[in-house]
């Protein structure tokens, strides 16, 4: 029976420093791009560096927690050095860029899955997190992994922009403080982060910033109600009050939800 909760003990001790990769996409999930507007999405990503709300704190925290993270885009190769910079501003640190190459034009699902299905194979003892958002292929690339490699993703979180349906084995996600939360409550995100990460959140002055006026905006307060089952119901309830606010005036100035 000691050998049995020995055994037990290490496996678990050595599941706490099991590797894990972080896979997330660019635009709209990190940087505010307005990807379903082409000609905006364009002039956005050569000419702003604008981030959601308290995502490079997120970011940062991820890190602590994680080995490596890698930025996966339908972007343009050309953009690398822009996006480079971008990310050093915001003080988010990953271990490669992957952008699509002119001379080797993929579709955006086959750019995706190839490359996580590459990082898969070359880690094969590693756990992943995926993020990525409803506008592009994300929801539909990230599925096809869980569904062909059962086990190797912790999570995969979906930004919601579009509100299109997506895959049963994708997390939505609204805000910032929802990914905050959700990592907390899958035992990764320590309680301070989390407290922080609304904070930044509550004080932000301009509430497209956390979400932009292309994007959607929830109608009431059922798709955070799960958070006031957390010990952040207090956080979750004044910032839930805030962006109701800020829906409903978007709403009255006919601006889509």
């Amino acid at each position: 029976m000691k050998t049995i909760i020995l055994l037990f003990s290490l496996f678990f001790s050595l599941s706490l420093f099991a590797k894990i990769i972080v896979v997330s996409d660019l635009d709209d999930t990190i940087k505010i791009i307005n990807s379903g507007n082409e000609v905006e999405a364009a002039r956005n990503a050569l000419t702003t560096n604008l981030v959601f709300t308290a995502i490079p704190s997120f970011y940062q925290e991820l890190a602590r927690y994680t080995d490596e993270l890698h930025i996966l885009s339908a972007g343009p190769s050309i953009l690398r050095a822009k996006i480079t910079k971008d990310m050093k501003t915001h003080g988010i640190e990953f271990r490669a860029l992957e952008l699509r190459k002119l001379s080797r034009w993929e579709d955006k699902l086959t750019h995706k899955v190839n490359y996580l299905v590459k990082l898969l194979k070359e880690n094969p003892d590693t756990q992943f997190i995926l993020l990525g958002d409803d506008v592009g292929k994300d929801p539909e690339a990230y599925d096809e992994i869980m569904r062909h490699y059962p086990g190797r993703v912790l999570a995969s979180y979906i930004h919601v922009i579009n509100n299109r349906e997506v895959a049963k084995s994708q997390t939505k996600f609204y805000l910032t403080s929802d990914l905050f939360v959700r990592e907390y409550n899958a035992g990764r995100m320590p309680m301070a982060a989390v407290t922080y990460g609304f904070e930044q959140l509550l004080n932000e002055e301009k509430p497209e910033m956390i979400i932009p006026q292309f994007a959607h905006c929830p109608k009431t307060a059922v798709a955070w109600a799960w958070q006031l089952l957390t010990p952040f119901a207090y956080e979750a309830n004044q910032l839930v009050k805030k962006i109701n606010s800020y829906c409903r005036t978007r709403l009255i100035e006919g601006l889509p939800l």
